[in-house]
């Protein structure tokens, strides 16, 4: 599901938004439907450690949601 932006490869499936890098990092990732989306992940890492979810509230998450939606991802 993953495309490189301008590609023609087809429609992408999933989003990632890196708010911060370095340990530790943090980013919003989730999938689309129709070029939006439609669900939120917020993730935390450290150095030499995975990505982890981060517990989110139902409002924290449509909060999220609302902020990754104001972000373009297809092209027409």
């Amino acid at each position: 599901g993953w495309h490189a932006p301008g590609s023609n490869d087809g429609k992408p499936e999933e989003y990632s938004i890196l708010l911060t890098t370095g340990g530790p990092a943090c980013r919003i990732i989730g999938t689309l439907d129709s070029c939006e989306p439609d669900s939120v992940r917020l993730q935390h890492q450290d150095w030499g450690e995975p990505w982890t979810d981060l517990h989110t509230t139902r409002e924290e998450d449509e909060a999220l949601l609302e902020f990754a939606r104001l972000f373009y991802y297809c092209e027409d």
